[in-house]
């Protein structure tokens, strides 16, 4: 498992749906936001101190970010932060 610098997400209305090639787990240090998961319709809601695991390649969005949020996230194998951090459009999914 690597372990990325904490990344802050500014605040913003809401993010578009996306996906991450590698499974992520984040561990929220500040902040609240929730995740949609495009697939289930679902909301979850997440503040400091709650841990998240997304599977690789779930169609997914973080919702709106009031005030920033500070995640430390995690990756099942080292990663340059630019690749990990690239957000592919849903329409480029193919499994």
């Amino acid at each position: 498992m690597a372990l990325l610098p904490p990344y802050t997400f500014q605040p913003l209305g809401k993010y578009d749906e996306h996906w991450h090639a590698d499974e992520v787990h984040a561990y929220i240090m500040e902040g609240e936001t929730d995740f949609f998961d495009a697939k289930s319709g679902n909301r979850t809601q997440v503040k400091a101190g709650d841990k998240i695991l997304i599977p690789a390649k779930v169609v997914l969005a973080e919702g709106a970010v009031k005030e920033r949020v500070v995640y430390i996230l995690a990756l099942p194998k080292p990663l340059p932060r630019e690749e990990f951090l690239a957000m592919h459009e849903s329409t480029e999914l193919s499994v």
